[in-house]
């Protein structure tokens, strides 16, 4: 089978299907407002993240020394787990295959770890599922 042809408009196919305007044209920031935790007897304090138009509150512990934050994304759609999915945002968006990863901070002290890793295509052939390894005996 072969993928649908390019048009400027795609569609996205999260539980009911969104036709989204010039596909490809937009960017996704996501966002942690990262202030450092001031009250010494809490053991955990909450900051305000967000990804697209989803935002919601991260619950960190006091004694936390780093953020984790991955993305999954494809042209429609991004998936953000913050600190290993204590909050999880699926978002619409509008990326274009060849997107950029920025991070940039506000705080003096700050470093960034990113890897970035290829998706291979959905369309396979009836043939390629015949020939599959199984997994079952």
């Amino acid at each position: 089978r072969t993928p649908p042809p390019q048009s400027p408009n795609c569609t996205s196919g999260s539980k009911v299907a969104t036709t989204l305007s010039n596909c490809g044209a937009g960017a996704l920031i996501c966002t942690v407002d990262y202030t450092p935790n001031t009250n010494t007897s809490a053991t955990f304090y909450d900051v305000p993240v967000s990804c697209g138009d989803v935002k919601d509150s991260l619950r960190l512990l006091a004694d936390e020394a780093a953020l984790e934050v991955r993305v999954f994304s494809d042209v429609t759609m991004a998936e953000a787990y913050f600190q290993g999915g204590r909050v999880a945002m699926t978002v619409k968006t509008e990326l274009e295959p060849d997107a950029e990863l920025g991070f940039s901070s506000t705080e003096d002290e700050f470093s960034a770890n990113a890897s970035a890793y290829p998706l291979s295509s959905i369309w396979t052939t009836p043939n390629a599922v015949r020939a599959a390894a199984r997994v079952y005996p």
